[in-house]
């Protein structure tokens, strides 16, 4: 564990812990309807930061953050099946995982590219993606700049996975530390501390995702189909159905 300027970052919430809580990074609001560039910045870094699961389909269009974002979701539930020996939900989640990826992957038209990765052991491995990258980077920039290529693109993939996993390690279903103080000040003080300034801090935080997405989109030798609506990637691609009832109690 380690702390990013405040920020609590673990590696896996425990399966099974408070699982239904975990839907979202911050329970931060938008202003609703107010449009204003910087609030729909904040509603997709908050999308990025989510678990797409079958409680709510994702707000806007999905891309190739929301691709990452995906791939990283199911390579840490890969991770917890092996621990777990497979208990619970998590093989079902899995496979949740698996159809969203392989559903998007073809959307953006990256199938059997090095990003391709979702029926692999480990979906989002920095090695087996920048690695994957190396003959196209070679191609477009020569032996010793695609080193260097290699070098910002992992650094870069590492960095976005360290932003998803910041968050709190616990999270309470109702109460929360100061629940029970009498003291209406103090523990008013105590909630905002606790709550809406972890909440805030840690979406302002992630505007990185942002960026980042960017960034690797310039330096990837790929190219990556736009944006698409989730009603096409069900039609067309074969997204799954979060009201289909094989999918019921997966999250």
């Amino acid at each position: 564990m380690l702390a990013i300027e405040g920020v609590h970052v673990s590696s896996v919430n425990p399966p099974g812990e408070m699982a239904h809580g975990v839907q979202s990074a911050s329970g931060a609001t938008l202003p609703a309807g107010s449009g204003h560039p910087i609030d729909r910045e904040l509603e997709a870094v908050r999308q990025l930061r989510s678990l797409y699961d079958t409680r709510s389909d994702p707000a806007l269009p999905l891309g190739f953050g929301d691709y990452l974002s995906l791939l990283f979701r199911l390579h840490e539930h890969n991770h917890l099946l092996q621990e777990a020996g497979g208990t619970g939900n998590l093989p079902r989640r899995r496979d949740w995982y698996t159809a969203c990826c392989g559903a998007l992957c073809q959307g953006l038209g990256l199938e059997q590219t090095s990003l391709d990765t979702a029926a692999t052991e480990k979906p989002y491995d920095l090695r087996q993606i920048v690695s994957g990258l190396r003959p196209l980077l070679r191609s477009k920039h020569g032996a010793i700049q695609a080193a260097y290529y290699e070098i910002a693109l992992g650094g870069l993939l590492r960095q976005r996975g360290d932003i998803l996993r910041a968050d709190r390690s616990v999270r309470y279903a109702q109460g929360g530390p100061g629940s029970g103080i009498t003291d209406e000040a103090l523990r008013a003080r105590i909630e905002s501390i606790y709550f809406t300034r972890f909440d805030r801090d840690l979406l302002e935080f992630s505007r990185q995702l942002v960026t980042l997405d960017a960034l690797l989109l310039d330096l990837m030798p790929v190219t990556v189909g736009e944006p698409v609506a989730i009603d096409r990637l069900r039609a067309e691609y074969g997204y799954p159905d979060r009201r289909d009832p094989q999918w019921g109690g997966v999250f």
